[in-house]
């Protein structure tokens, strides 16, 4: 009896250990944390990237330059790793900011910069969205998820990095791995869409897992990397969404690198 105590009792601590990693690496599973959802109307054409990871020498940004010069957009949403390293909140995260955006290119519309909560971008949370201009670029960050509302739409698109499903992001790139494997779905995006508990007419868009990968069935999509890792290769896609006739339209551009 007492050997078997003792036992109970050398374990706990790693058992205890063990819960700790999974509920902080896992929020959705225990919903402590609560995803604050906020809303924007926009209107025009959205363009929707992530894990763009600016500052990384394997980044193909460029290539997403490019792209951008090419077609007519009025809203750029970067769902999280805009830039490539953790950087603090402080007088100097403006210049980080224009160096990502000059990067880029951008000179026109607006950009939602939807910062990531877990090992890149700015390490702070944004309660409220902070509006800003930056060399004339009208820019909003924020954390969490952002419904977007498009005139004249009744459906919305909800956007996120995706860290709440897994904050580490080789977690995520392994779920959605296996997943996509074994049943062509992106088991992250699907879980972010059941914790949003949106209904079925919504789409959810998500990223962080590098993972591209887009299902029209469950309205789920996961806008890939433009980043090399050692893990996984880049392979970017951009999302495209429009209001028509009072129709959303969406649509995932893979951009092939290779």
């Amino acid at each position: 009896m007492n050997s078997v105590l003792l036992s109970i009792l050398t374990a706990m601590p790693m058992v205890m250990a063990i819960a700790f990693i999974v509920c902080h690496n896992f929020p959705w599973i225990y919903r402590f944390k609560k995803i604050k959802i906020h809303s924007m109307f926009l209107d025009g054409s959205i363009v929707i990237v992530s894990d763009i990871h600016i500052g990384s020498k394997n980044s193909y940004y460029f290539l997403l330059k490019e792209f951008l010069k090419r077609i007519n957009y009025d809203v750029v949403i970067v769902a999280g790793d805009f830039i490539d390293k953790r950087i603090e909140f402080n007088k100097n995260t403006i210049d980080y900011l224009r160096a990502a955006i000059k990067a880029l290119d951008i000179r026109r519309g607006k950009i939602i910069y939807i910062a990531s909560t877990a090992s890149h971008d700015i390490d702070r949370y944004f309660e409220d969205i902070m509006p800003l201009s930056i060399d004339g670029v009208e820019t909003y960050i924020v954390s969490g998820v952002v419904e977007i509302k498009l005139g004249g739409c009744r459906n919305s698109v909800y956007v996120s990095h995706g860290e709440y499903i897994s904050r580490d992001g080789v977690a995520a790139y392994i779920l959605d791995k296996i997943f996509n494997k074994l049943f062509k779905r992106n088991i992250t995006a699907l879980l972010m869409r059941r914790a949003l508990g949106v209904d079925e007419y919504q789409w959810v868009f998500t990223g962080h897992s590098h993972i591209l990968s887009i299902d029209p069935i469950y309205r789920i999509a996961n806008t890939g990397s433009w980043d090399e890792r050692l893990y996984a290769k880049a392979y970017p896609g951009i999302g495209i969404v429009r209001c028509i006739d009072g129709k959303l339209y969406v649509r995932l551009v893979k951009l092939s690198i290779r």
